[in-house]
């Protein structure tokens, strides 16, 4: 019968396993991995990571098995096929190396408290703690000069891909041409403020963007705090089939229009769109929201609309706003997705001639401002004057990584429809 000390060994072995099939099974799991060969204490297990790490410093792939089998000892590429094939206990999670890595380094601090009580015995309790501490102190030295050298390199793969890539884009596509050049796309773990007076299409600039993004396969999240989910089901059958809304909302459907619809729920059906149109929830139930549908199936941009919507549960209102949209920005930060927000504007914006928005304008103008990394508002001239042209102007107002400036997009009321403006 195994004793304890074995069933811990087999344990840790098993999960320095683990870390090593996250590896093997995505090639960007290397660069998560913030750790070092001599934090795998099988020989084995280290002499796999060691070679991976030569690989990744040759600009090769680490996890690619046949120059792993030119390299490795047979009995180390043993276990490579152990962990490609399912043997082992740690059973492959796409996002389980975090968890890995966290119980990889909780053995570790174990260990070091074993080690020194072998080296300085037990006898001298102070001397005990001022052992560990420095050794936990220079552990934790190292795994920091091991993430800052992650950055750097995250930071060059970064580059050299958008120098390799035809779009130049940093994040998702908006799937507008001039969003794209300013922003450079929607940026994981950054947060986006979509922001106008109503009717002036706010909301719909956010569901054409989900669309958009989940026609290209990204899975969209969207938070709807006012409108309900068979409402925005009905807007986005009206934006892919051009029937106008008031016929949909109405029944007023021709004859040849029935195919059309059908169409649009299947191809509704299936785009990669989960929606919470629970009304009246907090900052830290939305965040609650996001975490759980992301855990279940990764989660490539969320949406919240809109900001002023969100529960104060007796809360001062600015107040309310601001702990909302940290807890928020702290959750997408975590999970390393965008979070695009719709936002109202103070009515005072009315008083200017024109009354196009500035970023002061914002309602709890303060803390959107302050937190968000990029504030966009729209301004839409047809709403004032009936005669004007159907453009929509997107007003870069602040754009922490890209460019400020003016977007013209074409705005069409009655499809529920922007596009590109040609």
């Amino acid at each position: 019968m195994a004793t304890t000390t074995d069933q811990i060994e087999a344990q840790r072995i098993s999960l320095e396993r683990g870390i090593l099939q996250c590896i093997m099974e995505n090639d960007d799991a290397f660069g998560r991995a913030k750790i070092r060969p001599d934090d795998f204490q099988n020989p084995w297990n280290k002499q796999i990571f060691e070679t991976m790490s030569e690989l990744e410093r040759e600009g090769m792939r680490p996890n690619d098995l046949l120059l792993l089998h030119a390299r490795l000892h047979p009995s180390a590429f043993e276990i490579i096929n152990i962990i490609t094939d399912g043997r082992n206990m740690y059973a492959y999670h796409p996002n389980g190396m975090p968890t890995y890595l966290k119980e990889l380094r909780a053995f570790n601090k174990k260990n070091i408290v074993v080690d020194v009580v072998k080296s300085v015995g037990s006898a001298d309790p102070v001397l005990v703690k001022q052992k560990i501490d420095e050794e936990l102190d220079r552990q934790a030295e190292l795994e920091d000069v091991i993430d800052e050298n992650s950055v750097l390199t995250d930071v060059f793969k970064d580059v050299e891909r958008l120098y390799e890539s035809e779009n130049k884009l940093m994040g998702l596509s908006w799937g507008y041409a001039g969003l794209n050049h300013k922003t450079y796309g929607l940026c994981p773990g950054e947060v986006y403020v979509v922001a106008a007076r109503p009717s002036i299409g706010k909301s719909m600039m956010a569901m054409n963007i989900a669309y958009n993004v989940a026609k290209c396969g990204g899975h969209v999240l969207i938070n709807a705090l006012e409108e309900t989910k068979k409402n925005i089901y009905k807007r986005m059958i009206s934006r892919i089939t051009q029937i106008p809304l008031h016929s949909i909302m109405t029944g007023d459907i021709k004859e040849h229009e029935w195919g059309l619809i059908l169409q649009s729920t299947d191809e509704i059906s299936k785009l990669p769109l989960t929606i919470i149109d629970t009304p009246g929830l907090t900052g830290a139930q939305v965040s609650t929201n996001i975490a759980r549908i992301h855990s279940k199936k990764k989660v490539d941009l969320a949406i919240v609309d809109h900001m002023q919507e969100v529960s104060d549960k007796g809360q001062n209102r600015h107040l309310a706003i601001s702990e909302a949209l940290g807890t928020m920005k702290n959750t997408i930060k975590k999970l390393s997705i965008p979070l695009l927000i719709v936002s109202q504007i103070n009515r005072g914006v009315e008083s200017r001639n024109p009354p196009r928005p500035v970023m002061s304008d914002l309602k709890e103008s303060g803390d959107i401002e302050a937190k968000a990394d990029m504030v966009m508002l729209l301004y839409r001239e047809s709403y004032y004057k009936p005669t004007a042209n159907n453009a929509i102007e997107c007003i870069i107002a602040k754009s922490r990584n890209g460019m400020c400036g003016v977007v013209e997009l074409d705005f069409n009321g009655k499809t529920m429809t922007i596009k590109e403006r040609y």
